[in-house]
Parts: C-alpha cells; sequence; structure tokens
C-alpha cells in the first residue's frame, strides 16, 4: 500500500479548535453519504445522523458531556460548541434487532462506528476537522433530541475548518497489539508458536 492510498488516515487529526466559516451543504452531504457507505451486519444500516446548528442546542449537548469517566459532572468539553456543525452519530436498533436479536446489541453500535470512521476520513480528505466524542451522559442526551425508544447516541462530531494543526500523537507499534494463532504470541516478533 502506498502512502497515497491512506492518505487521510496519515493527515487525520482530532481537532478541538474551529474557525466559524460553515461547511458547505455539498460538502457536508459528501461527508454523510461517505458514512451510508460503510459496511453494515446483514445490510441493516442502524445509521440515523442528526445535524446540530442551533447555537443553543449545541450548548446544551456541551453540557452532557465530560471528558472522562471520572470526570464526571462540571467537566464538560466547551471546544465542541465552536464547531460549525455537531453531527449526532444515532443507533437505530429496531433494523438490526429485528434481524439479530440480541446480538443487535454488539452489531448495530460496530455499524455506526464503521460510518463515523468513514465520515471522519472523508472529512480530513477535504481539509475539515472533526473529533470523535464518546464521552457524554446518554439519557440526558436522548432526553434533549427527543431520541425514541431504540434510538441511541453512539457519538458526537463536531465538524468544521480546523483552525488549529494538531501533532500526530504516538501509537502502540504492532509488535505489542498483533498475536499469531493465539493470544501472547507476537505476529511480527516472535515466530510460529513453541511446543508448552
Amino acid at each position: 500500500m502506498t502512502p497515497q492510498h491512506i492518505d487521510a488516515i496519515l493527515r487525520r487529526r482530532s481537532v478541538r479548535r474551529f474557525r466559524p466559516d460553515p461547511v458547505p451543504d455539498d460538502l457536508l452531504r459528501l461527508v454523510l453519504e461517505a458514512g451510508t457507505l460503510a459496511p453494515t451486519g446483514g445490510n441493516m444500516q442502524p445509521w440515523e445522523f442528526l445535524l446540530v446548528e442551533d447555537p443553543a442546542m449545541k450548548e446544551a449537548l456541551v453540557n452532557e458531556t465530560y471528558s472522562g469517566y471520572y470526570s464526571g459532572p462540571g467537566n464538560p468539553q466547551r471546544w465542541i460548541a465552536s464547531a460549525p456543525v455537531l453531527i449526532v452519530l444515532l443507533c437505530n436498533f429496531k433494523r438490526t434487532l429485528a434481524r439479530y436479536g440480541e446480538s443487535a446489541l454488539k452489531i448495530a453500535p460496530l455499524d455506526v462506528a464503521a460510518a463515523a470512521e468513514n465520515m471522519i476520513l472523508t472529512a480530513a480528505h477535504n481539509g475539515l476537522g472533526s473529533c470523535w466524542v464518546a464521552g457524554f451522559r446518554e439519557e440526558e442526551v436522548c432526553r434533549l433530541l427527543g431520541l425514541p425508544e431504540l434510538v441511541r447516541p453512539m457519538g458526537l462530531l463536531p465538524i468544521g475548518w480546523p483552525a488549529e494543526e494538531p501533532a500526530a500523537k504516538p501509537r502502540l507499534p504492532l509488535r505489542l497489539i498483533t498475536h499469531r494463532d493465539r493470544y501472547g504470541v507476537p505476529y511480527f516478533d516472535g515466530g510460529p508458536p513453541q511446543p508448552a
């Protein structure tokens, strides 16, 4: 694989400062359509996208975020409100439950995550910044957005023109996270497993 094939992956960063310029509708449509092209179990396509541009609603959603599991209330991610558009990625479990039963509780969120990555990479390829946000009080977000019973928020995706160029964050090396045939046998450094 040459670098040109993974350019958007290499350029993608978590952007937390945005310029106020709006995102053109045709570019926003491109990002959303990229999400709908993600792989999905049984072609159930459980994703839905709720776009928030109203400053009051953005602020209400921001107030339900937190910066980490142990942060709790009082530490919202205020920077989200600076994005011109906030996409709430929703999972409509009804479609996947009808086909897969209780397994849908695992399958459908993975489908939405695949859609999110398509959207994030399409945004990056087109010069937009974004940042995946999963730290929020789910029940409050459901209430604010008036979500029906089987529709749940999976993540918030602020999108806009970046006002910063964050450096790449370090990643774990493949030798620490890949395994050969069974867990604990390194794929790249360990060679074939030895008899016990």
